[in-house]
């Protein structure tokens, strides 16, 4: 069907039941409002999660929401009187707005719904809502964790980096940086599971070898200075070696089930 938007706050009641004829799929954004520097504005998980739901939808042919714009932050508040702007909820008033949210929409014929999250300290708390959705109403419910990975063989051709990464690489490497869902704890105990790959900062070898950027080389920079450059306290930074791929994958996967 044709449809005017893929935002249901632009449609009207009829645009929804003919779309509600023919799919019962919906996505729903969440996000946040937290400092993320002196150089970012407080929205930027909002608007990230905004255009990448956008995105998806209009690939995908289906209807999202508006986006949930305040979230779990209160790694963020800092002290009082320290003007960072940051809105956080209370964890379990959050997941009541997010239960309200998704019953209100199985309630009207959407029974698959997809949370899109753009900010890691709601994956925190969300997974006793998602339970519970789905218990008490059979709707199927799916959860989009949205973190960075930051690999040279991951950029398209039509990236505006491609050509400056072509000039100065001969191939993407085996150097591979990506955060941990939660934060600096999370981390920690990703890098404290494993069992094949080492733990430390001296990267490039034959060794595979993992570090924790925020806590070691970048240990120097101020926070906002390594916030600015895309060292969160979330990165693990991953440098694989000559050991069998199975086996690296392997220590891989056990590590990221304890985190």
């Amino acid at each position: 069907m044709e449809l005017r938007s893929h935002n249901i706050a632009d449609l009207a009641p009829p645009d929804i039941r003919a779309y509600l004829e023919e799919k019962d799929i919906i996505m729903v954004p969440i996000a946040s409002l937290e400092q993320h520097g002196p150089h970012l504005p407080l929205a930027t998980d909002t608007i990230q999660a905004d255009e990448i739901t956008r995105r998806a939808a209009e690939r995908a042919g289906v209807l999202y929401t508006p986006c949930v714009w305040f979230g779990y932050s209160p790694q963020h508040m800092y002290e009082p009187g320290a003007g960072t702007g940051t809105v956080t909820l209370r964890s379990q008033i959050l997941l009541e707005v997010y239960h309200d949210v998704a019953r209100s929409l199985i309630h009207h014929g959407f029974n698959r719904l997809v949370f899109v999250n753009n900010h890691g300290s709601n994956v925190k708390i969300i997974d006793p809502l998602l339970r519970r959705i789905r218990y008490e109403t059979g709707a199927f419910v799916a959860f989009s964790k949205l973190y960075a990975e930051r690999y040279l063989g991951l950029i398209e051709d039509d990236d505006p980096r491609a050509d400056l990464a072509k000039r100065q690489w001969s191939s993407a490497g085996a150097m591979i940086s990506f955060d941990v869902a939660g934060g600096k704890e999370e981390a920690f105990r990703f890098l404290d599971s494993m069992r094949l790959i080492a733990n430390t900062t001296s990267l490039g070898g034959t060794q595979s070898i993992a570090c924790h950027p925020w806590t070691t080389t970048h240990s120097n920079l101020e926070p906002d200075t390594k916030l600015r450059v895309g060292i969160t306290d979330a990165m693990i930074r991953l440098s694989i070696g000559v050991e069998a791929a199975e086996d690296i994958i392997a220590d891989l996967d056990q590590a990221l089930a304890r985190v």
